[in-house]
């Protein structure tokens, strides 16, 4: 009876969703973009082997924060179909990361899956046809796409491709997520932040970038977002020495399609020059590879790793790593991720308390 009463909720929630008017592009997009920094932002907090004194001060900070930002994305609200895959699988992500539990593999596929698609739609913004929009909004750039062409090869307007634009295609991209008080209240809680940090936790911070999937277990905190090399990649390098001269050719083409596949993920954004340009590293990268002694290739594999997904990170200025920090650590729903991390903390505290007795 119980089950039967359970199953009938959830028929009526999903038919109230699929009755529901769908949010405008604009909010669909926006909330794409928060899943995706929040996930970030959770294995930050999780990975970062804060202090409880550390936990508390940005917990209150991100309250803050979180009372002057736009309100954070449930999960509940209705996109298009397109999107009901990434959608659905961020939520269930996020319940996940704020227990501190290990993402299964087969999970992992479908988190891929659902990256894929919201690449795919991101892609096809930036050829959408364009609406009215003021400068710095999302929309700018990113104008509804054309749901039945989403493999449609979008790229970004040539005025956002130099230096300037870039650092206010960024800003916009901040702002559309914290609004402007809360992005001014982000950027005046930095150097707080920056002196709450360990030099150790400082130094991990300056390497970081997006993550959706922890990169260890919760349960030994050491490092956080994606290396600038993967253990993956320098296998991948090892077995590419073995391959005889005469497939070399066609699995070179094989792996240079895959890898910008994969590129292209992360950075929907991705144009034609910056294709070939990436292409050309990754058949350089290769090539070198293959034609090093041992020992070379021992010694420089890290870095030929960081080369097959992109150039190197460049250090950031002092006060764009500042924000970076507060960013990461701030963002709006990033109190229940402390509530969660404390609550573990008290938790291994008192299991040490009864093994000592």
């Amino acid at each position: 009876m119980r089950r039967n009463v359970m199953l009938l909720a959830f028929a009526l929630c999903a038919v109230r969703l699929a009755l529901a008017e769908q949010v405008p592009w604009e909010q669909q997009l926006r909330d794409m973009g928060y899943w995706i920094y929040h996930e970030s932002n959770l294995n930050v907090i999780n990975g970062l082997d804060l202090s409880r004194e550390q936990a508390q001060s940005l917990r209150a900070w991100a309250r803050e924060v979180q009372a002057l930002a736009p309100p954070a994305p449930t999960g509940q609200t209705v996109y298009h179909t397109a999107l009901d895959l990434p959608r659905t699988t961020y939520v269930e992500l996020e319940s996940m990361l704020l227990q501190g539990q290990t993402v299964p593999d087969e999970f992992k596929n479908r988190i891929a899956l659902a990256r894929a698609q919201e690449a795919k739609a991101i892609r096809a913004s930036l050829a959408g046809k364009s609406g009215p929009a003021r400068a710095g909004q999302c929309t700018e750039c990113h104008h509804e796409p054309d749901w039945s062409q989403l493999d449609a090869p979008g790229e970004p307007p040539a005025s956002l491709k130099t230096p300037a634009s870039m650092r206010r295609e960024m800003i916009a991209h901040y702002l559309g997520l914290l609004g402007t008080r809360g992005f001014l209240r982000v950027q005046k809680l930095g150097p707080q932040v920056e002196k709450t940090l360990n030099e150790y936790q400082k130094l991990t911070m300056g390497g970081f970038s997006c993550c959706l999937v922890p990169p260890h277990d919760l349960a030994e905190p050491s490092r956080i977002g994606q290396a600038p090399y993967s253990e993956e990649m320098m296998k991948l390098l090892d077995k590419i020495r073995e391959v005889p001269a005469g497939l070399w050719p066609i699995v070179k083409a094989t792996l240079i399609s895959r890898l910008v596949e994969g590129q292209k993920m992360a950075k929907p954004g991705m144009d034609a020059a910056q294709e070939a340009a990436f292409r050309k590293q990754l058949s350089d990268t290769l090539d070198k590879s293959r034609t090093m002694s041992d020992l070379e290739f021992e010694v420089e594999k890290k870095e030929l790793a960081a080369l097959l997904k992109d150039k190197p990170a460049q250090p950031s200025d002092k006060t764009g790593g500042m924000f970076k920090q507060a960013f990461f650590l701030l963002l709006p729903g990033s109190v229940p991720a402390y509530d969660a991390l404390l609550a573990r903390m008290d938790a291994k505290k008192s299991e040490h308390v009864a093994l000592a007795k």
